[in-house]
């Protein structure tokens, strides 16, 4: 069988997990926005589309002739054992509800029968039918041309075209909910079958025949829309995941959708007749179970397996009714009624769109877990760094006070002159100590959180440093820093240390008159430039005991930043280091205004 469904070549991407891809905004984002957009007008337009084919088969059954008793009794024509109508013999061939033969040239005969009936009934008032009887004999009687009102039309064929209102429903919330490769297959597998119940219920439903044009048209789009079974053989290639075939051969789905047109394409030309799509809508039908099968068979995870087993059977139930729908017509026995088989497959729209948000909320929540657990890790890598800060800061300059203090001790009374220096030293080191504890705790302490704050902070801290000293300090901030969204609390000590640690080292070692120091902001980093005048250093000569530039790299390159050094004999140094805000912020991805 064909598929009505127009698909766009973004349906045939390789398809993992939905929760990678529902929005599936890849590099290529433009392309799949443009699919996207072009998806949009064929659901529009497959939509309207139905609309129009239903107030043509309406307007088909209302003007289609009847034949009604002289006791009043209407002739359901399509089940009767006519065998002439006046002067028109009529073939067995002419009851079928569709044209399911296996030869043009007996289709052909097929629609000239029901141009001349249709023609005969339009030019008579009365017509005479042979009826042939069980015990062979034949009689005449005379019907009257009538037609059928409005209400009964709607009577007649309500439930069909409800059922497919449900299908064009769910088309509709399936491609809103389901931005993926298989949400758009689905959507026109939906389509599909709303289209060929439209079509399906005039037809099936007509007393006699219909207007030649109209029929014709019907048909037409019967026999395309019920390929809509190849968009379902798709959708089970795809749906929870993609099968191998599509590895190996990524060219596949184009394949059946090639088929579809070639099909339809023939069928038009009268190559071939519309009953020759039967043998191959079984193969579809095989291919549909097969591929379900195999994803119930192969997958791995216990959860998903039974939803598989419960939400994906349903399908395989509708398809294989849909043969017995269709047998009976292939082999000229009584068909079953439309309406049967139209109510039996509500069960379609209602368990795959069921099995695609089973499958979405179930990877939202191995999702939510990862992050949960990626969140812990981070919490604990912050606590570990923030330790070590501790310890950089309070724990190395406790351990000198210590020491300083037993060396003390030890001299006394020996050389007190010695021993107040040392305590003199200690005190200091005390005072120090307890300042840049109470700098750490504030730049953690999470009311402190934006960057205003912590910026003016980091300005105030500076002019602190140099307060009493011959040297000239200046912080630019930029105004794009302060939109960013607030800084996460490694992101602030790590900037506040290594800012720290430059500004100190441009003091003690580089005996600078003058340093400038700039905080702005790039598209994905926080940069930070200290500049100096004083004197340099070589970069390629280690110092011992001198490990500051060593640990100012650590911190960075633990927040996944990077560090620039730009020195020389007096030449003054430039240091520049950036630290990546979206992973660093408490709105982790959000881009400011």
């Amino acid at each position: 069988m064909y598929n009505a469904a127009i698909q766009h070549s973004s349906v045939f991407a390789k398809f993992p997990h939905e929760t990678q891809s529902m929005d599936m905004l890849s590099p290529d984002r433009t392309g799949f926005l443009q699919s996207r957009i072009w998806q949009q007008r064929a659901v529009t337009g497959l939509i309207l589309l139905a609309a129009g084919l239903m107030l043509l088969g309406i307007g088909a059954l209302r003007t289609a002739p009847i034949l009604i008793h002289e006791s009043g009794i209407k002739l359901p024509f399509v089940e009767s054992n006519t065998t002439s109508m006046d002067e028109l013999t009529l073939e067995p061939g002419f009851f079928l509800r569709l044209p399911e033969f296996f030869a043009a040239t007996a289709e052909t005969r097929w629609w000239k029968l029901q141009e001349q009936a249709h023609a005969l009934l339009r030019t008579r008032d009365v017509v005479r039918l042979t009826l042939a009887e069980k015990d062979g004999r034949s009689t005449q009687q005379q019907f009257q041309v009538g037609f059928s009102s409005l209400r009964e039309v709607v009577a007649s064929t309500w439930i069909v075209y409800l059922v497919a209102l449900v299908y064009l429903g769910s088309a509709l919330l399936v491609f809103r909910r389901h931005r993926s490769p298989p949400g758009s297959v689905l959507t026109f597998f939906f389509l599909a079958c709303a289209l060929y119940f439209v079509c399906s219920a005039p037809v099936v439903s007509r007393p006699v025949t219909l207007h030649p044009l109209a029929f014709k048209i019907l048909i037409a789009f019967l026999q395309a829309s019920a390929g809509g079974l190849i968009t379902l053989a798709h959708f089970a290639l795809i749906f929870p995941t993609p099968k191998r075939i599509l590895t190996r051969y990524p060219w596949f789905p184009f394949f059946l959708y090639g088929y579809f047109g070639l099909a339809v394409l023939l069928y038009h030309a009268r190559m071939t007749a519309f009953g020759t799509t039967f043998p191959l809508f079984c193969v579809w039908i095989v291919v549909i179970i097969g591929a379900f099968l195999h994803s119930l068979l192969t997958e791995g995870d216990p959860f998903l397996k039974k939803q598989i087993g419960l939400s994906l059977t349903a399908p395989i139930f509708a398809s294989l009714f849909a043969i017995f729908y269709l047998l009976p017509g292939v082999l000229g026995m009584p068909p079953m009624p439309l309406t049967y088989f139209a109510l039996l497959s509500l069960i379609i729209p209602y368990a795959l769109p069921l099995a695609m948000d089973i499958h979405v909320l179930y990877h939202e929540r191995l999702a939510a877990e990862q992050q949960k657990r990626e969140t812990e890790r981070r919490a604990q890598a912050e606590k570990t760094r923030l330790q070590d800060n501790l310890h950089d800061i309070v724990l190395h300059n406790l351990a000198v006070i210590s020491h300083t203090a037993e060396v003390a001790l030890t001299r006394l009374d020996r050389d007190p002159a010695s021993v107040r220096e040392r305590l003199q030293a200690t005190q200091d080191l005390a005072i120090e100590t307890s300042r840049q504890l109470r700098e750490f705790l504030w730049v953690i302490d999470e009311r402190h959180n934006t960057w205003d704050e912590f910026c003016s902070y980091l300005h105030g801290w500076g002019l602190q440093v140099v307060e009493g000293l011959d040297l000239a300090f200046e912080l630019d901030i930029s105004p794009a820093v302060l939109t960013l969204p607030p800084p996460s609390p490694q992101l602030r000590v790590c900037l506040y240390m290594v800012y720290r640690e430059a500004i100190i080292n441009a003091l003690k070692h580089a005996h600078a008159t003058r340093i400038q120091g700039t905080i702005g902001r790039s598209e994905e980093a926080v940069r930070c430039e200290i500049q100096d005048n004083g004197m340099g250093f070589d970069p390629g000569v280690e110092k011992p005991g001198h490990y500051g530039l060593q640990h100012m790299q650590k911190s960075v390159h633990a927040l996944g930043g990077t560090v620039s050094i730009s020195t020389g004999a007096r030449a003054g140094t430039r240091i520049i280091f950036s630290l990546p805000w979206r992973e660093n912020t408490s709105i982790a991805g959000e881009t400011p205004a």
